[in-house]
C-alpha cells in the first residue's frame, strides 16, 4: 500500500528550514515522505467521528485500523523525534497519530492547540482542496498552507500558534495528523 522510509523524512524534516512569522513557529514540508511513499484511504470504510468533534464534518481512521498502526510505530522511531527536537530545539516525545478526512462544510476556527501538545505535524494525502492557516492573535489571516500531497507543516505550539481551516468547500480533504508532547 505505501512505503515509509525513515531517512526520507529525517531528510525532509533537516534540509527544511524553521520559520518564524509573528511568533509563530513552523515548518513547511513539500514531498514529505519522498517520492515512493503513497497512501490512498480513499476506498476505506471505517472512518468515524471525532471524540471531541462529533458536531463537525471530521472523521478519523479507528486506532485498531491497519494503516494507523504501521503509521504509528513509523513515528514513534527515535530518528524523526531527534531531528524534531534539534530543529525546533526543544524536547518531543511522540504522542499519537491520526489520518483525518473533512468533508464539506468543516471549519475550525483559530485556536492554539491544548498545552499538552508541543508539536503537531500535518501532512496532507489528497489534494485540490483548502490547507491550513495560520492567524495572528486578533484572527488576521497570516499565511495558509498550500494543500498539495506530500507536503504539509510542522508547529510548535505556542501563545503564538493560532491556526484554524477556512470552511471545506468540498469532501474529502484528507490528511495525517501528528501529535508530540
Amino acid at each position: 500500500m505505501y512505503n515509509l522510509n525513515i531517512e526520507d523524512v529525517v531528510l525532509s524534516i533537516e534540509n527544511t528550514p524553521v520559520k518564524k512569522l509573528n511568533g509563530i513557529i513552523y515548518q513547511k514540508y513539500l514531498n514529505f515522505f519522498g517520492n515512493t511513499f503513497m497512501l490512498d484511504v480513499s476506498q476505506k470504510t471505517n472512518f468515524e467521528k471525532l471524540e471531541q468533534q462529533t458536531n463537525l464534518n471530521r472523521f478519523k481512521l479507528p486506532n485498531n485500523d491497519i494503516d494507523i498502526k504501521k503509521i504509528r510505530v513509523f513515528f514513534m522511531h527515535t530518528k524523526i523525534t531527534k531531528i524534531l527536537e534539534k530543529k525546533f530545539k526543544t524536547n518531543l516525545k511522540f504522542d499519537s497519530v491520526d489520518i483525518w478526512i473533512d468533508n464539506k462544510g468543516y471549519k475550525l476556527s483559530p485556536h492554539t492547540d491544548d498545552e499538552q501538545i508541543k508539536l503537531s505535524l500535518q501532512i496532507y494525502l489528497s489534494k485540490n482542496n483548502q490547507g491550513t492557516t495560520l492567524y495572528d492573535n486578533k484572527g488576521k489571516k497570516l499565511y495558509t498552507f498550500p494543500f498539495e500531497y506530500n507536503s504539509g507543516y510542522a508547529l510548535l505550539n505556542n501563545k503564538y500558534s493560532y491556526h484554524g481551516v477556512e470552511e471545506i468547500q468540498s469532501n474529502g480533504r484528507t490528511s495525517l495528523y501528528v501529535r508530540f508532547n
